[in-house]
């Protein structure tokens, strides 16, 4: 009878540690999924503003290469 206690003991011991490590393991790995979001999100929006703010850069530099818009640029130190 107290063989049975011990082992109804350890396998109650052994399955409280496996369901805590499963827990934590599962925690972690939440946490690094979502870490990685918010890096892929945080690239992606720098790596889209610089592109838009290169492209206005460029248009802009267009117009102020065009003979109609380069008296604008000037006026606005743009040239």
């Amino acid at each position: 009878m107290r063989r049975l206690v011990v082992v109804v003991k350890v396998v109650v011991v052994v399955a409280v540690v496996v369901v805590v490590v499963v827990v934590v393991v599962e925690v972690v790995v939440v946490a690094l999924v979502a870490v990685v979001v918010v890096v892929v999100v945080v690239v992606v929006v720098v790596v889209v503003v610089v592109v838009v703010v290169v492209k206005l850069l460029l248009l802009l530099l267009l117009f102020c290469k065009s003979n109609s818009w380069r008296s604008f640029c000037r006026s606005k130190k743009l040239l």
